[in-house]
């Protein structure tokens, strides 16, 4: 019987190029990112830190998911800053205007024409990066600290989930998360992964995968895959203390 319903969806679906697909809420999917965040997370408060958090959209999907979660969200750009304090005013939800980095120190953050963009990079001026002709529309400087001396001086003795969207400089700030990922303290972390020349300097996806794996954690799975001449151009990834 279920083989027949599964046809006949199938049938009905395909001329959508839609396809039935099976799926255990109670097990890693490696499909939906959120309800596996739900799996390795076992807890309906957790404590989270939203590293590049542009216009709210981690914050929505975390309080979408979980019953109470607690956010530090974390935007350099001072125009998304005041945005996402007018947007986000509940209970357990916490906005700061500053960057996380490698070290405790002033930047210049480049505002681009399209927000999601926006970094303390350089956008890379190849060919294979189809978002080279973006204008930067203004520069500011900005507090970098470090994802270590925020836990320490926060006194937080665990971060459930640290997600980390930073337009090309994750590594960076995974350097400066080193006591945290290495003493436990940090369970889960989602990350984006460039697979194509989109910024300057931009920490490479096997400097990231090596690094998470010397303090422990391991891919769990890739998600929304954006792909480019047939090839992954990016994603995000989710790791995991074995």
């Amino acid at each position: 019987m279920k083989q027949l319903v599964k046809s006949s969806l199938s049938f009905i679906l395909s001329p959508f190029h839609l396809e039935v697909v099976r799926s255990n809420p109670h097990t890693l999917s490696g499909t939906h990112l959120f309800r596996d965040l739900r799996i390795l997370i076992e807890s309906e408060s957790p404590m989270c830190m939203d590293v590049g958090a542009n216009r709210g959209q981690t914050i929505t999907a975390l309080q979408r998911s979980f019953t109470r979660p607690v956010i530090h969200a974390f935007e350099p750009s001072s125009r998304q800053c005041d945005n996402l304090k007018t947007s986000y005013t509940s209970q357990g939800v916490f906005i700061h205007k500053c960057a996380f980095g490698s070290e405790r120190r002033h930047r210049t953050f480049f505002n681009y024409n399209n927000s999601c963009l926006s970094s303390f990079l350089h956008l890379d001026p190849h060919s294979e990066n189809r978002f080279r002709a973006i204008g930067i529309e203004s520069e500011e400087r900005v507090q970098v600290t470090t994802v270590d001396e925020f836990v320490r001086e926060n006194r937080i003795e665990r971060v459930d989930l640290l997600k980390i969207d930073t337009q090309g400089s994750d590594l960076d700030v995974l350097l400066g998360a080193s006591i945290s990922l290495s003493t436990g303290t940090v369970k889960v972390v989602m990350c984006e992964l460039n697979f194509v020349r989109m910024y300057e300097g931009q920490g490479r996806p096997d400097e990231i995968i090596t690094y998470l794996n010397k303090h422990g954690f391991f891919v769990v799975d890739y998600y929304e895959k954006e792909r480019q001449n047939n090839t992954l151009a990016w994603c995000t990834a989710l790791f995991v203390r074995r």
